[in-house]
């Protein structure tokens, strides 16, 4: 089946294109879309007439057979004979086409002598090199010539440098409850965690003075809530989920009965997780 292709800007100044008909050049592109990907196309004439010119019925076969032999004059033709069927090898088709997933060959192989110099070597049709592995926070177009600045902290020391952010902030915001002295490996991997869900110290800060105003988390109740809150509390996913959804805010947990007499929702006696 045919196949999609390109055309690379040097085809329209190759020197030995140059030297053929417009007419032998258009079917050496239309040629590309009818090979299999390795570089290989049934030589049938009125085959490929019927299938790059199928319009043009005014055109011979034996014009059409020129322009092949124009094509084979330049070498851009190579035909070759197996069980009594010509077959054309393309030898620049692997130099200027980019397979990714070549599909299954469909034609014969060509004869040794064709592809042993000009069939492009196998690391120079295999995919792109990867892009660069761009530390978080590091825009792209700031780099000079792709190349990353020598005195960027390596990647453990850049996320040492965030979870130190957050714990300060934490240190400095949440009062009444233990500070963070030590970073211990679960601690890290937990922050880690909760950073891919919000790489945003802002948003760390906000989240820190909503706790802070929280009077039951930080046991300013006086029935003792604040002893089980910490700062690895404050990371689990289910607790993070109630604190965001204002179930310890203090307009929430701290409602007035409709009797009037002020008192404490009975899920505000509700032992922390």
């Amino acid at each position: 089946m045919p196949r999609i292709r390109s055309i690379k800007p040097e085809f329209w100044t190759d020197p030995k294109l140059g030297r053929v008909s417009r007419d032998a050049r258009m079917l050496y592109i239309g040629s590309w879309t009818f090979c299999d990907d390795f570089g290989v196309v049934c030589g049938d004439p009125e085959y490929l007439k019927s299938r790059i010119f199928p319009y043009d019925k005014k055109v011979s076969m034996e014009t059409f057979q020129t322009w092949i032999d124009e094509l084979i004059s330049i070498g851009r033709f190579k035909p070759f004979d197996v069980e009594g069927e010509i077959y054309f090898f393309l030898p620049k088709f692997q130099m200027h086409q980019f397979i990714q997933k070549p599909s299954q060959r469909r034609n014969p192989e060509p004869p040794a002598k064709f592809i042993k110099v000009e069939k492009k070597p196998v690391e120079d049709i295999s995919e792109p090199p990867p892009e660069p592995d761009i530390p978080e926070g590091v825009e792209p177009d700031s780099l000079e010539d792709g190349k990353l600045p020598e005195d960027l902290p390596p990647a453990d020391q850049a996320a040492d440098l965030k979870y130190e952010a957050i714990v300060e902030l934490w240190n400095s915001t949440v009062h009444g409850l233990p500070k963070v002295t030590q970073m211990p490996d679960s601690r890290r991997r937990t922050l880690s965690a909760r950073w891919k869900a919000h790489p945003d110290l802002s948003w760390w800060l906000n989240y820190f003075e909503r706790i802070h105003a929280s009077d039951f988390i930080c046991g300013r109740t006086g029935n003792g809530a604040g002893k089980w809150a910490s700062f690895d509390w404050v990371l689990k996913p289910a607790n993070m989920a109630k604190i965001l959804e204002g179930n310890y805010d203090n307009s929430q947990r701290f409602a007035v009965p409709k009797s009037g007499t002020p008192g404490v929702r009975a899920a505000d006696t509700t032992k922390y997780d």
